[in-house]
């Protein structure tokens, strides 16, 4: 479960906000590769080429 950061008052409810924000990043990016995938069977390659462009912009925030 994801606490409301004002909530979070001991290292215990940190740590479980944490690894959930972790465990679903990791969800989001599976989904992720499941549309590029998609998409690129529609699309062609290109297309992927410039998400990944866009991704290493955002995480590089």
């Amino acid at each position: 479960m994801i606490r409301p950061l004002e909530y979070c008052t001991t290292a215990s409810h940190l740590q479980t906000s944490i690894e959930t924000i972790e465990i679903r990043i990791r969800e989001l990016q599976e989904l992720r590769e499941q549309y590029l995938t998609k998409e690129q069977q529609i699309c062609g390659g290109a297309i992927q080429e410039a998400h990944t462009g866009e991704l290493n912009n955002f995480t590089q925030k």
